[in-house]
């Protein structure tokens, strides 16, 4: 699955990403995938499986911004759906810590 994301103007210079993401079912381990770039590619993911994911983002300044924790759902056909316990749109604004201004948007 290619996820891409965005971060906002305000935030400080980004050195690299940390997409971390796991099954729902999962209780404690989290995969993780690191980069520089604002795109990953998540592999492999289980068909038919709800996936919980965060995106976190390292500053030149050592500031730490992260997303909030979005939902999706795998499909045998490749299809992904978004789920949360709240409804999102389709690009998910979040939040960075500890500001409440959002940074990042994230597309998958």
């Amino acid at each position: 699955m290619q996820i891409t994301w965005q971060v906002s103007n305000e935030a400080e210079e980004i050195q690299e990403f940390f997409i971390l993401y796991k099954p729902v079912a999962e209780k404690e381990i989290w995969s993780f995938k690191k980069t520089k770039t604002q795109e990953a590619t998540l592999l492999p993911l289980q068909p038919g499986t709800d996936y919980m994911l965060r995106i976190v983002g390292y500053s030149t300044s050592e500031q730490v911004y992260a997303s909030g924790v979005v939902g999706f759902l795998t499909s045998a056909g490749e299809q992904i759906e978004m789920f949360s316990n709240s409804l999102f749109p389709k690009t998910v604004s979040c939040c960075p810590m500890p500001m409440t201004e959002d940074k990042f948007s994230l597309a998958l």
